[in-house]
């Protein structure tokens, strides 16, 4: 088997305090063995991204963000996003 793959983690301001942020990345860790979640500093190459946040709005606006980047660069055709 070969090495982990490497995602970086940032977490948000943390303003909803119902949820434990370091309890759920390190639920996921344990259900993503492959998978090394680490602190994602600027400038560092990872396969993934993995940003932790409890308020839903913030979460949509930056999937929009990401999608709205991937559009311009790469061309990329996004999907509607839905909330679930």
């Amino acid at each position: 088997m070969g090495d982990k793959q490497r995602i970086g983690v940032r977490y948000c301001g943390g303003c909803n305090p119902r949820y434990d942020r370091v309890a759920v990345v390190n639920k996921l860790a344990s259900l993503l063995p492959q998978a090394e979640l680490v602190p994602a500093q600027a400038g560092a190459a990872y396969a993934g991204a993995l940003v932790v946040c409890g308020d839903v709005s913030a979460v949509e606006a930056a999937l929009r963000e990401v999608l709205r980047v991937l559009h311009e660069t790469l061309r990329f055709t996004p999907a509607e996003i839905t909330r679930s």
